[in-house]
This record gives structure tokens, C-alpha cells and sequence, in this order.
């Protein structure tokens, strides 16, 4: 049920700490704003991640650079907040938190990212990509990350602690942050290579299934309308628990699709990685072009609930 008050919308992030929003299910976008001109994989406005919850959407930037937060009630007006030097593998919020993922110093914030706490057990590897979301009811958020190559990480309870998951070994994520990822939904924790290779844990840690969705992936993995989606430009995979998936190719075959979210009418909205590429769908197959303007690679687009504002009354 949506807050009282509030303005269904769609928000898309990409590099160059560009964001761009639709309070109309997708079909014109507003607000284009960014920091600096260009798709730099290496920079203080490096896309890292894009969560929403509780009524905030969060965009965390930078590689090899200081780490910042976007952060937005309305996605129209945003403030940055500064944090430090490190390599932040993705944000996600879970449960009732946001966390920041990096290997050994992840933190989470149960009050709108006003104040953060470490993780008492830290990731032990290398996080080059991190993601989450919401467990089972009465769980709190389920969060992973992981590197190059190696072993990822995975936690249950929030973030408080984090375990290795063992069974999901050489899981490669490319990109910078823009192939393949981490999702979660519904008690099932979901790591996409950009090689294709997959793997599904679930039972909090204890089961673990793994397989190749048939090819590399250069696109993101998430969690919306309460399943899994892989966007692969022209082929997109979808699964209920993240465990077997269906491939299918979107209509008409120009369309290129980097992320996918769905709203709470149905629509499904996605981007595409050149910047301009704005897509709505009712079924996932059939996509039509939306209004939108060109500008630095878009990487994520999520859903949520914003304040009203000028550009985005309440309907």
C-alpha cells in the first residue's frame, strides 16, 4: 500500500552520478541531473548502486575515488554526503536498512542513513559488486557481494554479520558495477555473473544451487514485482525464486535494456545503458520507447514512493 501522500515514481541512476526520474509510470522522465559530463569507470561519480527504501532513494558513487551518497525524498531535489576514500562494491536496503557493501568496513543505517553502524563480522573478500534486499517476513535484509573471481559473501541478519558462500565459488563480476550483480527477494539471495553464471542460495545460507543462464551478461540483475529479472540488452531472464530462469527476447529487437523495476501498476520500465534509452512494458516481451533526454550511461533504475513536489505533484 502506498504512504499517504506520496508519489509513485521511477528512478534511474548511471555514471557521471546522473540521476533521472518518471512520476507518470515511465512515460516521460525529468529532473536529468549529473556532476560531471562523461561515463568514467573511475571516478568520484562512478555509479555504484541504487536502492529506495522507506520513502529515500540512495545512490552511492565513486571507484578508486571519495565515496558519496545521493540521497533524495522527492527524486527531484538531492543532497551528497561525503564519506572517504575506499571501493564500494553496490548499496541496498533490506528489512528496515539500507547497508553499504565493501569488504571490511560494510556499515547499515536503520534511520535514513543518519547514522551508521559496522557489520561486527565483515565480508573477507573482495567486493567489486554488492546488492540485497528484503528476506522473509520477519527477516531482516538479506545482503551479498563479491569480487574478481573469488568467493562471495552473504549475510542473513541485516548486515550484522557476514559468512562466505561457500558454494558459489568464481563468481566474476565485470563492468565496474554495471555487469551482472546481486539480488534479493522473498528469502532467495541471487549472485548474476557477467559471464552468465549464476547462483541461488537460499534457507538462510544453507542451500545453494548454481547453473549458466546461456551467455555473458551485460546487463543487472534485480529483484521487482516479486520476481527475479537479468537484463541482457536484447534477452531478458526471468525466475520466481532466482533457482531455474526463462529466457526471452524483447520486442522489437532494437530494443537495449541495462535495468529493469517494476511499479505498483504493472509496468514495467526500463533503461538502456546508452543514456537515452527509455523502455515501459506490460508483459516483458512487448516494449515501447518512452520520453526521456540522452546524457551519461544509465546503469540501475528502481521504484518507490517520494514526497510531492512542483515537478511531481501528488496525482
Amino acid at each position: 500500500t502506498p504512504p499517504v501522500g506520496t508519489v509513485p515514481m521511477f528512478v534511474a541512476a548511471g555514471h557521471g552520478g546522473r540521476t533521472i526520474t518518471s512520476c507518470d509510470d515511465g512515460k516521460t522522465w525529468i529532473a536529468n541531473h549529473n556532476y560531471e559530463s562523461g561515463n568514467a569507470d573511475h571516478s568520484p561519480y562512478t555509479n555504484k548502486g541504487l536502492a529506495y527504501g522507506n520513502g529515500m532513494f540512495m545512490v552511492i558513487l565513486a571507484w578508486g575515488a571519495d565515496v558519496s551518497l545521493k540521497i533524495s525524498t522527492d527524486g527531484v531535489t538531492w543532497t551528497r554526503k561525503t564519506f572517504g576514500a575506499g571501493f564500494y562494491g553496490g548499496i541496498a536496503f533490506g528489512g528496515d536498512r539500507f547497508a553499504m557493501l565493501r569488504q571490511g568496513v560494510t556499515q547499515y543505517s536503520s534511520d535514513l542513513g543518519k547514522t551508521w553502524v559496522r557489520s561486527r563480522i565483515q565480508p573477507r573478500n573482495d567486493y567489486r559488486e554488492g546488492g540485497g534486499g528484503h528476506g522473509l517476513p520477519g527477516q531482516k535484509g538479506v545482503f551479498g557481494g563479491g569480487g574478481s573471481g573469488n568467493v562471495p559473501s552473504m549475510s542473513w541478519d541485516g548486515g550484522e554479520t557476514f559468512t562466505t558462500a561457500d558454494g558459489c565459488p568464481g563468481m566474476d563480476f565485470g563492468g565496474i558495477g554495471a555487469e551482472g550483480g546481486v539480488a534479493a527477494g522473498d528469502g532467495n539471495l541471487v549472485f548474476v555473473s557477467s559471464k552468465g553464471d549464476y547462483c541461488h542460495v537460499t534457507d538462510n545460507g544453507k542451500t545453494i544451487n548454481k547453473g549458466n543462464l546461456g551467455g555473458a551478461v551485460d546487463g543487472k540483475v534485480s529483484f521487482t514485482g516479486g520476481k527475479f529479472w537479468v537484463a541482457a540488452r536484447n534477452t531478458l531472464f526471468t525466475s520466481a525464486t532466482g533457482k531455474t530462469w526463462t529466457k526471452m527476447a524483447a520486442v522489437p529487437m532494437t530494443v537495449s535494456l541495462q535495468s529493469i523495476a517494476q511499479g505498483d501498476s504493472g509496468t514495467l520500465v526500463g533503461v538502456g545503458r546508452s543514456g537515452g534509452n527509455f523502455y515501459r512494458s506490460a508483459d516483458g516481451i512487448n516494449w515501447q520507447k518512452a520520453d526521456g533526454p540522452s546524457g551519461n550511461s544509465l546503469v540501475r533504475v528502481a521504484f518507490g514512493y517520494g514526497s510531492p513536489s512542483a515537478m511531481c505533484p501528488t496525482p
